[in-house]
């Protein structure tokens, strides 16, 4: 064999053997929804699938999830159907250290008034369960106002 067909196998089996060891984690779509009626002024509830591997975990991704559904893309069906948030990552880039404290951080969870979830099924890889949850509006754009997130109403 000729060095060029040497050179030519080798850079083809380390393309393979590159492809084969570098897994990407697969996204997972996230089911969220409003969960009922608005049963008093200012407060929503959501639906939200959640994913993880223990039950605390999966109820922390359905809470952010669906966090992250209301301020960036808004509840269909809801009065919230608008995203509080429209440009979400210009509002990532100019306030990286809000959104790691309220997603990463769970700091969200003081406007979740009550949570109830379902049990985790586990299926293969991670297990998934449901969360409802009933988020205290008004004091969550108040929160998000007074950290120049979203401009106060009427303005």
């Amino acid at each position: 064999m000729n060095p060029q067909a040497w050179v030519g196998m080798l850079m083809a089996c380390l393309m393979i053997n590159q492809g084969c060891s570098t897994r990407k984690p697969l996204a997972v779509a996230h089911d969220v929804s409003m969960a009922e009626a608005e049963n008093g002024p200012g407060l929503l509830g959501i639906s939200s699938t959640g994913y993880g591997s223990t039950e605390a975990e999966a109820i922390r991704d359905a809470e952010k999830a669906a966090l992250e559904q209301l301020l960036f893309r808004g509840i269909a069906g809801s009065q919230w159907a608008l995203p509080l948030v429209p440009d979400e990552a210009a509002s990532k880039k100019d306030h990286p250290a809000f959104y790691k404290t309220f997603l990463d951080e769970a700091g969200y969870r003081p406007y979740i008034l009550r949570s109830t979830h379902g049990a985790l099924s586990k299926g293969q890889g991670a297990g998934h369960l449901t969360t409802t949850m009933q988020v205290d509006m008004n004091a969550l754009r108040r929160h998000l106002e007074q950290n120049q997130i979203i401009r106060p109403f009427g303005l």
